[in-house]
């Protein structure tokens, strides 16, 4: 790989510079005299212009990783080390639903969490989480739900797995709602704690 300083900002080239790729940003028109690249990673390079300050551009996708626990009749789930409220203010817990044999959570948080955001549509009953380039869609009482594009059982083993509001809560079932956003999810019987590991953005 190849990178090159112009008065017309940086150029990349990939093939023995027979071939070169515009990487300007924000460097249209600057006249890049100096640049260097990261020697730990090498996608990120930087570029000195004369007289407008120094520019850095990188091909890196930034991705975070996370950890989330929580437990069956526990208020509270520990995100990366760090313990905060599932539902603020409102004490809402994982629960078990007996009938299904599957445990549902308010959902917001757990998704905040990762960098998404849910949004509620009270005239459909629609809940709507979004995280990256992932968009989940359930309705309550519905075992379909929208994923990315994609209409999917929630539970091909037991259609009555939907989502349900409980004591006024949105209440969804997690395993689906955490797989459907890319997440791995493990459960521990003995102690019933559920672990979520993701990397976000999916």
């Amino acid at each position: 790989m190849v990178y090159a300083g112009t008065d017309k900002g940086v150029y990349k080239s990939i093939d023995s510079r027979e071939n070169w790729e515009e990487l300007n940003d924000g460097l249209q028109d600057l006249n890049v005299n100096v640049f260097s690249v990261d020697p730990k990673y090498q996608k990120t390079i930087y570029a000195g212009t004369w007289n407008s300050g120094v520019y850095k551009y990188s091909d890196i996708v930034p991705t975070s990783k996370y950890t989330i626990v929580l437990q069956v009749n526990n208020p509270f789930m520990i995100v990366n080390g760090t313990s905060q409220e599932l539902d603020p203010w409102k004490g809402t817990i994982p629960i078990i639903v007996k009938e299904w044999g599957r445990t549902v959570v308010p959902i917001r948080s757990i998704v905040e969490a990762l960098g998404g955001n849910v949004e509620w549509n009270d005239k459909d009953k629609n809940v709507t989480i979004k995280l990256g380039s992932t968009l989940v869609k359930l309705q309550i009482g519905n075992a379909i739900a929208y994923v990315s594009g994609s209409l999917v059982k929630i539970d091909p083993s037991n259609p009555k797995v939907v989502p349900e509001i409980i004591n006024n809560r949105n209440m969804l079932p997690l395993r689906f709602a955490a797989e459907s956003l890319g997440c791995q999810v493990d459960w521990d019987s003995s102690t019933q704690t559920i672990t979520i590991n993701c990397t976000s953005p999916p």
